[in-house]
């Protein structure tokens, strides 16, 4: 390597956004680094004058990095207090709708009230700066995550603005690569999650959603291995389901088990009853009817009112479709698609559906589904 630039700067620490303002032109212009309009406006932008509420910001976002519910909090209770020390900080407001979305989609999901805080907050951002990527980023997660019903045109047309506006900004890529994921939209989903980690290489959800791909591509090995290169503790509830979900395909039953009992010992509420779910599948696949319905009337009530139920529904799916029942597989694969998981490719690709595959009903579902997922491709 050799020694392009190099200089000395020193500032005041009242003066930080004018040193670092100072530092980064510097930089540009030893790469000859040509800036769009959006990039020359962020430079000139200073969040805040308070240095305090911006510290308190960065140390959100921070946590905000790993998904699980203590960080959260604490991502929540430093972004509020940011906000309250500069209430014209529309970054922070923009961060603590994100950590509002994030609670209500995997770890409170009956909070109404943290619902509107989120709207709230992400209407306050987009007022004070209405060019702000991070304020569109926050109202494309809402749109996208807690309506509870499928529309994502608005969500990604929201993500694209974000990313008209800040073409480096890896939640923005994270999240339409997440709706694409759950469209079946699988090879433009892998794409936006590898721009995602060429920005953060420390994105877990981006590797792990990669992973998800694979699976859903049948690719199970492959799959498996990128979601295990995630820490576990950084989201239990989704680690541990689609560890186990990915074991199950493989057909390492003794593993997945190991797995759903452990997590299931320590975390009996289960949340939106994904892993009490596929341990449904794990009984239809071996037979035991009962014990997979007594875990489908469980996971049921787990996960009454979960944003993400549609993965739950679906292992319902598989369930009584392992059991030979093609109605009731029906109505919940209608389910998960309804609500959030219309993902043609799986669904066609998916071995445990295979016992209904020549039911006229799943016949036309699946008819109904490709066509919708070719709208989607060739208009998002």
């Amino acid at each position: 390597g050799y020694q392009l630039w190099a200089a000395r700067f020193e500032e005041p620490i009242q003066n930080r956004f004018a040193l670092e303002d100072r530092v980064a032109r510097g930089i540009v212009s030893a790469l000859e680094l040509p800036l769009s309009a959006s990039e020359e406006r962020a430079l000139r932008a200073i969040p805040t004058k308070n240095l305090e509420a911006y510290d308190y910001y960065l140390r959100g976002k921070i946590r905000l990095r790993r998904e699980n519910r203590e960080d959260d909090s604490v991502a929540i209770t430093l972004l509020e207090r940011a906000a309250a020390l500069d209430p014209d900080f529309a970054a922070a407001h923009a961060e603590l709708a994100r950590a509002y979305v994030l609670r209500v989609e995997q770890f409170v999901w009956r909070d109404t009230a943290v619902i509107e805080r989120a709207w709230v907050a992400t209407e306050k951002a987009l007022r004070l700066d209405p060019e702000l990527a991070e304020a569109h980023f926050a109202r494309g997660a809402l749109l996208s995550g807690l309506s509870g019903r499928l529309a994502p045109e608005p969500a990604v047309g929201e993500y694209r603005r974000a990313l008209e506006l800040n073409p480096n900004l890896a939640q923005a890529h994270h999240g339409l690569g997440t709706i694409y994921l759950h469209l079946g939209l699988l090879d433009k989903a892998v794409d936006e999650f590898r721009s995602t980690l060429a920005i953060d290489p420390g994105n877990y959800g981006a590797t792990r959603r990669i992973g998800l791909a694979l699976v859903y591509q049948g690719r199970y090995e492959d799959g498996l291995r990128l979601i295990r290169q995630v820490p576990p503790q950084s989201n239990q509830s989704l680690w541990n389901y689609q560890v186990a979900w990915a074991l199950l395909y493989l057909g390492r039953n003794d593993e997945a088990t190991t797995l759903m009992e452990r997590y299931l010992r320590v975390h009996p509420d289960d949340p939106g009853g994904v892993v009490t779910s596929t341990r449904a599948v794990l009984f239809a696949k071996a037979g035991d009817a009962a014990r997979a319905e007594e875990d489908v009337r469980t996971a049921l009530v787990k996960g009454k009112g979960y944003v993400h139920f549609h993965h739950t529904a679906y292992n319902i799916a598989s369930v009584y479709a392992l059991l030979h029942q093609p109605s009731r597989a029906l109505y919940w694969l209608r389910q998960a698609a309804e609500t959030g998981w219309p993902c043609y490719p799986y669904f066609a690709r998916d071995p445990n559906l295979d016992n209904i595959r020549s039911d006229p009903g799943f016949v036309a579902f699946m008819r109904e589904l490709k066509a919708r997922w070719a709208r989607y491709g060739a208009t998002l």
